[in-house]
């Protein structure tokens, strides 16, 4: 049996953050991850009394905190004026 043919575990493909690893990846303090979670801006499951972030609800929130050129912005040229 190679390991392409290994059985799936129902969560195989779940990995998750505690509160801190989400702060230290996007370095920012532990209390600004609690304030997006308690917003609902980032989503997370409670498990007893901690909070675990799964990877693609980090994934999510940063593809919509991306920050975007507005369409009224035009890019500048090199010496800063249009």
């Amino acid at each position: 049996m190679g390991a392409g043919d290994r059985p799936q575990t129902p969560n195989a493909g779940l990995r998750t953050y505690t509160i801190n690893e989400v702060a230290s990846l996007l370095k920012v303090s532990p209390k600004t991850i609690r304030r997006l979670i308690e917003s609902g801006k980032l989503s997370a499951v409670r498990v007893g009394r901690v909070y675990r972030v799964p990877h693609k609800a980090l994934e999510e929130f940063l593809a919509q905190s991306a920050t975007k050129r507005r369409e009224d912005e035009k890019p500048k040229g090199p010496e800063g004026n249009n």
